[in-house]
This record gives structure tokens, sequence and C-alpha cells, in this order.
């Protein structure tokens, strides 16, 4: 327990101004009555307590029940600002204690305008413990919902949409339009699955203007679901797709909804393998019309000389245009030259960022081969070849992840664990398996690999999340890296090369799947000096540290 004392000191330090509570970064952990008696005391002394600012804490259920009480005097509140907010907690705490802070809003009989839980990876759990709060008319005036970072996957990503849709259908006839403005959830793994059920939400609301969904592992079926959407919502103003699959099929779609979005300032297709295709078609479309378009942000998207200039000429004939985004693609000396002449004809030379990274020339022919893979790429996404369980454990590939289905691999580890009772045999189990899932992962991988990766390791710890298995976990995992040995003498490492298995460790530790004496545990052998088996993997063991250390 902390010291009452020194987190009154720590308490001195809140930022305090009109309506505004803040104690982000202030690293106080609240576990019961006692840790967080000084910030109901803030909480119930803020004469009028608009916005509540707890980033960077850690919070359990008890003092959770307790803050979401003081604020149930606050009717004018209207600012939830709680991301990172629940680092080292189990996954079992996070919907009780989420369900706590939104009766308090509830009672309160507030209208929230901004509610933010990102950066607490509580995946579709955490749903769970929100939805309620979504739900009531407490969040009909809710206008911006901040999820980074959270995990949903395809599961969580449609419970949500089915509860943002309840939503609005009880709030239109209560003659109260909820009408979101701001979404974000990049990092989440929604997938096709969790995107396309979210945009039949978002093409009833009409309401959006900023849309942030990178890295979630959407292929070209759930980008026309959202470029659908999109055209709906007139007003929207930055859309930000970086680091999905989109293929030319997918830019196509965007490029159709583009000229009903003529308030668009923020076009982020980055890393979107949009190819020369892509960037004709949204090249086409935006044909110079835009009035506020200020970004247009397309590196590393295999675009070659012809399509990269056809974008640059567009970006030429906006005014208001100042950045155009291209490196990592395959434009050559003389595209790069052409791309540099262009604008500085327009007087514009100084919107082009660096091309310092360009892949180099490729065949200005190759658009017609485009529409061939992308068609190829679209049938794979729609209907994927599956991969049976036992294929992708003899043999972890990339392609093989990919073909794996979430029921199969389910029923396998389920299958698996069914015969086992001791603690111990368990977590070996579950962390081999997941270190099996791992394999395949570098720092270069596509968002598509490793959000798959991330997502079956998420549902094989939900299988384990009642056998009481979490103890052992953290010595499991210290085993499967090779940092200590196995009891068994027949036991061999999941994958010989430790990139992979130290990306997914640090996505383990960041779901709170064991306590938090574990994370010191494993920053501790993680962090010795003396341990030259990590000395190949500095990187990606330097990021997993300062991952820990955050903890």
């Amino acid at each position: 327990m902390a010291d009452v004392d020194q987190l009154s000191n720590l308490f001195k330090g809140a930022n305090v101004e009109d309506g505004i509570l803040s104690f982000a970064g202030k690293a106080i952990k609240m576990n019961n009555a006692a840790d967080a008696s000084e910030i109901v005391k803030a909480v119930e002394e803020q004469k009028v307590l608009k916005v509540l600012i707890l980033e960077g804490n850690t919070m359990g259920v008890e003092a959770a029940d307790l803050i979401g009480k003081a604020l149930a005097t606050h009717k004018e509140f209207q600012r939830a600002k709680w991301s990172d907010m629940f680092t080292g907690r189990l996954k079992t705490e996070i919907p009780p204690a989420l369900k706590f802070l939104g009766n308090g809003i509830m009672n309160s009989g507030a209208n929230l305008v901004e509610l933010d839980l990102s950066d607490n990876a509580f995946g579709p759990i955490g749903v769970e413990g929100i939805a309620d709060l979504l739900r009531s008319n407490s969040c009909y005036s809710l206008q911006e919902l901040r999820l980074n970072n959270n995990g949903l996957g395809p599961s969580g990503g449609k419970m949500l949409a089915a509860v943002l849709d309840e939503t609005y259908e009880s709030s239109c006839k209560a003659g109260k339009r909820f009408a979101l403005k701001v979404f974000v959830s990049g990092r989440g793994r929604l997938e096709n699955e969790g995107s396309i059920a979210l945009s039949h939400v978002f093409k009833k609301m009409k309401s959006l203007e900023y849309v942030s969904m990178p890295q979630n592992g959407i292929n070209p079926p759930g980008i026309k679901a959202l470029a659908e959407a999109f055209s709906f919502n007139t007003n929207l103003k930055h859309i930000n797709l970086c680091d999905n699959t989109c293929t030319v099929t997918g830019a196509q779609a965007i490029a159709e909804a583009i000229p009903k979005l003529t308030n668009l300032e923020t076009l982020n297709l980055e890393s979107c393998l949009i190819r020369t295709g892509g960037a004709k078609s949204i090249a086409k479309a935006l044909d110079g019309k835009y009035p506020h378009l200020k970004e247009i942000l397309c590196n590393y998207n295999e675009i070659n000389k012809s399509g990269a200039v056809s974008l640059v000429e567009v970006a030429a004939l906006i005014p208001s245009l100042r950045c155009i985004q291209l490196d990592g693609n395959s434009l050559g000396e003389e595209g790069k030259e052409l791309i540099y002449s262009t604008l500085e004809s327009a007087g514009k030379s100084d919107i082009i960022s660096s091309l310092s990274d360009d892949e180099g020339t490729e065949d200005e022919n190759e658009d017609g081969h485009e529409e061939i893979e992308d068609v190829a790429t679209d049938r794979l996404d729609e209907a994927q070849v599956q991969v049976p369980v036992e294929k992708f454990i003899e043999s972890p590939s990339a392609s093989h992840l990919v073909g794996l289905t979430s029921d199969d691999w389910l029923r396998h580890v389920q299958q698996e664990l069914s015969h086992l009772n001791d603690e111990t045999d368990i977590s070996d189990r579950v962390v081999f398996l997941c270190m099996k899932l791992a394999s395949p992962l570098t720092t270069s991988c596509k968002s598509e690999i490793t959000n798959k990766a991330f997502s079956l390791c998420d549902k094989t710890f939900e299988v384990i999340s009642t056998r009481q298995a979490s103890s052992t976990l953290c010595n499991s995992l210290l085993v499967n890296l090779g940092l200590i040995k196995s009891e068994n003498k027949k036991f061999k490492l999941a994958s010989e090369d430790l990139t992979g298995p130290l990306i997914m460790v640090e996505h383990i530790v960041q779901q709170g799947y064991f306590p938090s004496q574990s994370v010191k545990t494993l920053h501790f052998y993680l962090s010795r000096q003396s341990e030259q088996k990590l000395s190949n993997y500095f990187h990606v063991n330097n990021h997993l540290l300062q991952t820990l250390f955050a903890m």
C-alpha cells in the first residue's frame, strides 16, 4: 500500500484549472479505498468538474468504484480522458472498473462529450465494461470516442458497433440524435469483420469529421465498406487508414467516395499497398478541386513514376495543400526529378517530403499486372485459404499464419489444454503455442501478419482466463525465451530466432495477463548485462525493456 502522505504530495501536484482536474503521468497505483482517497477528495471538492484526466495512472476495481461515486455529483462533467489507466491489471479487473466509472457518469446525469480510453489494451472484454455507458442517454451527446491501441479484435469491433447502433436508434427516438464526430481505433486488430460492422453505424450517423483506423489488418472488403460509409459523412476532414491493405481495389473505392468529401483536409494512405493504379484513381478523384486539402500521405505503396506524377500534378493545383509524401515508392531518379520539377514550376517545391528512401524504378507498363494481382488478393481476402493448425505448428510461416482461422485455433487450444490440470503445464503449453504464433514475426512485418498473431494469442489466453495459471506464466515465458532452463529435458524452443517471440512478449505484457510483480521479474532477466543470448536482438529487446520499465 502506498504511504498516504506520499500520495498527498503527489496529488498536491495535480493540475487544476477551471473545470479541469488532471493527474496525468503521476504513476499513482490505486488498489483500494486508501489509495484512492485523495483523488476522490479532489473530485468531490472540485466545484465545477468538466474534464478529469487520469492518463498514466493505474486503478483497481475498488478505487474505480469510489471515483465513480465521486463523479456522480458532477452533472456538468463532459470529458473523460482516461488513457493508459490499467497498466499491470488483470483483464478481469478492467470491465467492473469501467462499469463503476461509467455508473458515476450516468448517475450524475452528465452529457458526455469525449471518452478517451486509448492505450489500455483491454481487448474485446473492455467493450463489455463501457457498453452500458455508451447505451445510456449520457452518451447521446458524445462527439469523440478514442479507443486507440486497445486490441478490440473483430469480436470487439462487432460488439462496439452493435452498442453504437443501439445508441443511435434510442437517441433518435428520444429526439437527441447521436452524432459522433471523432472515431479513433488504431492498432485495434479490427480486421474486416469489425470494420464492416462499424461501417454500418458510420453510414447511419453521417456525422463523422475525423476517422483514424491505422494498423487494423483491414483488407479490400473492409476498406470498401468503410469507403462507402465515408461517402455518407460529407463533413469528413481527416481519414487515416495507414498500414492496412487497400490494394488498387480499395483505393478505387476511396476514390469513389472522395467527390462527396469536399471538406477533406488529410488523406493518409501510407503503407496501404495502393500501387500505381490506386494512386491514379485517387489523383483523378481529387482533380485539384478540394479547397481545404492540406495533406496527401502515400509513402511506401509500391507506386511507380506515372502514379506518383499523377498525384503531384493534382497536388500542384490545390492552393491549400501543405504536404505530399511519396517516399518509399518506386520512382527512380527520373521520377524524382520529374516530381521536383513539376512542383517547382507550380511554386510549391516546399510541400514534398524527402524521397531518400525510394525503392528504385519499376516497369511503367505494370498496371495490367497490378489489376490481376489485386483481384487475386481480394479473392484471397474474401475466401481465405485455410491452413490446418497442425500444419502451422509444424511449419510456422507468415502465409500459414494468415491461413489459420480463429475457430480452428481455439478448438486446438481447448483440446490441448483439456487434459491438463497442473498450472505449470497449462502455462507452458499456452506460452509455447503463443511463441509458435510469434515465429513468423519480424520488425518489418506487415500489420496483417502481426495483428493476426496478436489476435490468436489473445484468444489463447482467454481460454485460460478462469484456470488460475497467471502465477506461472512468467516462468514459462522465460523458459520459452531460453533465459532459464526447462525441467523438461525434451523441451525445445518454439522458435530459434527470438525476434518474433520478443515482439509477442511485449504484446502479452501490455494485456495484463499476469501480476505486476512478474513484469519486474521479466525486466530483471531481460536487462541482465551478462545475458549474451539476447545480444543479437538489441533493438527489439530494448523496445521491450522500455515498455516494461514504463509499466
